[in-house]
């Protein structure tokens, strides 16, 4: 379709049949392509029974990554791509800025702390992530926060100030680990 051809920059008369598919998106290398053939065969066999990534050669050189998710009805045989690229990238500079920050950042969700970089780590006086994972911030905090609240309320309403808007920062008084 349309969306596809935008994707690969192929139009759908240089790609007719499945064998097109592999090698133009295999950059040609007939190798690649016989091996993601030999792959699809044996998802399609198994009846696709998990969405997968391939990375796949655009008609410019460049590549993307795709997430597949194939399926066969009545119809006929159904692909959808979902081009995961830029996310992914996105997702590795995140990765990076978080893990070099020299600030200290906390990732919680629900049920405690989810992450935490190496300046938290420190901060905190642990040795490694799993002295904070799953832990909430109030179980390493004094009983009360310098504006008089308990820790433990505290920690419920900035938690939810996070969830609302997807971030939150805020002060917070909280003991070493050791």
């Amino acid at each position: 379709n349309t969306t596809a051809e935008k994707m690969l920059g192929y139009s759908k008369a240089e790609m007719v049949t499945l064998d097109d598919w592999f090698s133009l998106t295999r950059a040609g290398d007939m190798a690649a392509a016989n091996q993601a053939r030999s792959e699809y065969e044996a998802m399609r066999r198994q009846g696709f029974q998990h969405n997968f990534m391939r990375e796949l050669t655009r008609k410019d050189g460049t590549t993307r990554i795709v997430e597949v998710a194939a399926f066969v009805d009545e119809v006929g045989e159904v692909w959808l791509l979902h081009d995961l690229t830029d996310r992914l990238a996105s997702d590795e500079k995140f990765r990076i800025l978080f893990e070099q920050s020299k600030q200290a950042h906390v990732l919680i969700a629900d049920h405690g702390i989810i992450d935490a970089n190496q300046a938290a780590l420190d901060m905190f006086g642990c040795v490694s992530r799993s002295q904070l994972i799953g832990r909430q911030p109030s179980a390493f905090s004094p009983e009360y926060q310098p504006d008089g609240t308990r820790s433990e309320d505290k920690c419920f309403t900035v938690n939810e100030a996070a969830r609302r808007k997807g971030h939150h920062r805020f002060e917070w008084v909280h003991q070493s680990i050791k």
